[in-house]
């Protein structure tokens, strides 16, 4: 079953006909029909039942609407997260610090990340002094050091002050 047939399925259940569906899609009525009956060879039963004023959703109909609806939500907001997650709008930053105290650019990023980003978590680790612990996590990339972070376009752009009309 490829998502396809799930947008065309509930297209057609919401119209409640396959030509206002395909008008819908922006597509010509006997491919979506036939796409219809491929869904329904597939899944065995029968989706919706032909009368001569129309179609209905059979029972199966139905129960496959309100999955799809969920299903088609579902993959909307996977793409939407991994689309943002791309771009760094989310996820978790550790930072660390071998000392007590953080350099003031450091804090002044973080801040300007929370703002930006709101969904970003970031964690502090203070007096991380676990020189073999740092290395490792530096070579899976869960941290990073602070000469590539401050050389950083990414730093950069967000350590410049946002210019307003």
């Amino acid at each position: 079953m490829e998502l396809r047939h799930l947008r065309y399925f509930v297209a057609v259940a919401e119209e409640l006909s396959f030509t206002r569906a395909a008008k819908k899609l922006r597509i010509n009525q006997p491919p979506l029909s036939a796409q219809i009956r491929q869904l329904e060879n597939e899944l065995g039963t029968q989706l919706f039942r032909r009368l001569t004023r129309g179609i209905e959703l059979t029972d199966a109909g139905k129960l496959l609407l309100e999955q799809a609806r969920v299903i088609l939500k579902q993959v909307e907001e996977a793409a939407i997260g991994v689309r943002r997650r791309g771009r760094g709008e989310t996820g978790r930053i550790i930072v660390g610090s071998s000392g007590a105290i953080f350099h003031p650019l450091v804090v002044r990023a973080l801040h300007e990340s929370k703002t930006r980003y709101p969904n970003l978590t970031i964690a502090a680790e203070v007096e991380v002094t676990n020189r073999s612990m740092l290395l490792a996590w530096l070579r899976i990339g869960r941290a990073i050091s602070w000469p590539s972070v401050v050389g950083s376009r990414r730093f950069k752009a967000l350590m410049t002050p946002a210019v307003s009309d």
